[in-house]
């Protein structure tokens, strides 16, 4: 638990210092995000926080790269990835759908005390979404919402097994 509230710390922090643009224009854009997994195929559900940071090229592109601590029931991980938004509705909307890929590497960080963590290896991440952005005030500042799919491959050396947590995730996200 100490673990979260200093990733929620770095993430608040990182926020307060970042710089905001007209909303919808070109360059540097942030987002910390909370998201809750419900776990499908006998997966955990999960509690996630992340932060993502990267260029947003134009009114339809963005691309960053980003890290999140994603807490099953017995372990934790946390995923380093990069990330493509792409909107498909131009313009200086105030309501802007989405569709998103992040993709990357799950580094397994901790488990409880019935598995062995020496044996535990993360894998391959991927999460798939589509959501809605909504401006708020004059800046490029914006809350987000978004469902989409999170897959983490992972291996546990003792059990002779790979296993595959699968979630249906909603996201909410405030971008600056």
């Amino acid at each position: 638990m100490k673990k979260f509230f200093v990733a929620l710390a770095l993430l608040v922090f990182t926020a307060s210092i970042a710089h905001a643009k007209d909303f919808g224009c070109a360059g540097y854009k942030g987002e910390i995000s909370v998201a809750y997994g419900f776990g499908i195929s006998n997966s955990a559900n999960h509690f996630a926080l992340s932060t993502t940071h990267g260029y947003q090229f134009d009114q339809s592109f963005f691309l960053g790269l980003g890290v999140e601590s994603t807490v099953f029931e017995k372990c934790t991980f946390v995923p380093i990835f990069a990330t493509l938004k792409y909107f498909p509705i131009n313009g200086e909307k105030r309501i802007a759908p989405f569709a998103s890929c992040r993709f990357g590497y799950g580094i397994f960080a901790s488990a409880d005390d019935d598995i062995d963590n020496g044996n535990c290896k993360g894998g391959f991440y991927t999460n798939p979404s589509i959501g809605l952005q909504f401006g708020v005030g004059k800046n490029d500042h914006a809350i987000e919402f978004s469902v989409g799919y999170t897959y983490q491959n992972a291996s546990y050396k003792n059990f002779n097994v790979t296993t595959k947590g699968q979630n249906i995730q909603l996201r909410l996200g405030f971008i600056f």
